[in-house]
């Protein structure tokens, strides 16, 4: 009956199993959460506000096939999204610009740092803080430096629960440092949000005679799912799959930790809804200096959304995720350094001896994406497992 079956309704899930479906092939998709979505499920609070229970998403992307491809489904909106960092009690536009130098070192030492900061990397007008800090200019070092040491480092230390010295350093590369007067948060040329949320979306791209769902189902824990013989084999509803199986979770449960936990790190959501018009200027407030928060949303901003005299904000906390404690408790971001990737790579390696196994997304490639890479990849594994149909037949 089915020649597909997907672990995990979130964005990788979804946009495979659309794929797969409009070829042909009958989709079960299992979901161990109530809700289709994973973590850019979005729904309306108490107050009518349209909010994101897991943390602020939006499309950036430099790829044009994106916003094609999401607006074959629903309509899209621009959200050029703003940032601002608290560093010794003063909001500094983040990432880094010129306006948060001259905030930082006053306008006439900022005018001589622009100039330098103009000199020496010509014809760039975006650098990481990686580069400033290796500059051969004390001037520009030091400007890095203070970024460094004020926002990335704390930042980094609270966000990940580890010391800057065990972080990824692809972790800092992810916020540029504009040798402009440029606010947006991310550099890319397209930036949206669809209309209507991400659960609209979601919904738009399952909705498909091909496609069923199986949502509160967690067929790792349930044991529906299990490897044998080389082969997945998921047992459901009196029937016995051994077809292509495609697995977006962690990669470790699957499993069963054989070779122990790959840390990932989880959040706390405090939401908070206010009698005022706005409560901060942007969208994101990043705190690296405050006790255990990292950022607030408001997400009367995201989208801009017109309830007068209200907001809502949310505020984040991170902690290490368990994967033994209650539900609530989601794996969130993948905690990189050599230690884990070594870790990962004995799963990757003992994935690639299951014949029908694909996997895909965040948690199951053990990486950071953006949403507009989660969507390439799942095409590409979409085009993978037509390629596995076609061989086994």
């Amino acid at each position: 009956m089915w020649n597909v079956m997907i672990v995990g309704c979130g964005l990788s899930g979804i946009i495979a199993a659309r794929e797969l479906a409009d070829q042909g092939n009958k989709v079960l998709i299992f979901e161990k959460r109530r809700h289709i979505g994973g973590n850019i499920f979005d729904e309306k609070n108490a107050d009518g506000f349209l909010i994101q229970k897991y943390g602020p998403h939006c499309f950036f992307t430099n790829d044009r096939r994106i916003r094609s491809y999401i607006e074959k489904f629903v309509r899209t909106e621009d959200q050029f999204v703003t940032c601002k960092t608290v560093i010794n009690g003063r909001k500094v536009p983040m990432p880094f610009n010129f306006e948060s130098a001259e905030l930082i070192y006053g306008k006439k030492q900022a005018a001589e740092l622009k100039n330098e900061l103009l000199e020496y990397f010509t014809g760039r007008d975006i650098v990481s803080v990686t580069e400033l800090l290796h500059a051969d200019n004390k001037q520009i070092a030091d400007y890095g430096r203070y970024m460094y040491e004020n926002e990335y480092k704390q930042y980094s230390a609270k966000q990940w629960g580890r010391s800057i010295d065990r972080i990824s350093p692809e972790v800092f590369k992810r916020v540029p440092v504009y040798l402009s007067y440029k606010k947006d948060y991310q550099p890319h040329t397209d930036q949206f949000l669809p209309v209507g949320g991400f659960t609209k979306m979601a919904e738009a791209m399952l909705n498909h005679k091909n496609i069923k769902l199986c949502l509160g189902c967690d067929v790792v824990k349930e044991r529906i799912l299990n490897i044998e013989d080389g082969k997945v084999v998921i047992r459901y509803e009196n029937t016995i799959f051994k077809g292509p199986v495609l697995f977006t979770g962690e990669l470790d449960s699957l499993f069963q930790y054989r070779y122990g936990h790959l840390p990932y790190r989880s959040l706390e959501f405090i939401w908070k809804s206010l009698n005022q018009e706005e409560f901060q200027d942007t969208e994101i407030v990043a705190y690296p200096q405050a006790d255990k928060i990292t950022r607030i949303t408001e997400y009367k901003k995201l989208p801009h959304q017109n309830v007068p005299g209200r907001t809502v904000i949310s505020i984040e906390i991170p902690f290490e995720y368990n994967a033994e404690a209650p539900v609530g408790n989601e794996p969130y971001y993948p905690v990189k350094n050599e230690t884990d990737n070594e870790l990962y790579a004995q799963y990757r390696h003992l994935a690639a001896s299951v014949d029908n196994l694909f996997l895909c997304g965040r948690l199951a490639d053990y990486q950071y994406y953006n949403m507009d890479m989660v969507m390439i990849n799942a095409w590409k594994t979409a085009k993978d497992i037509m390629g596995y149909r076609e061989e086994d037949r």
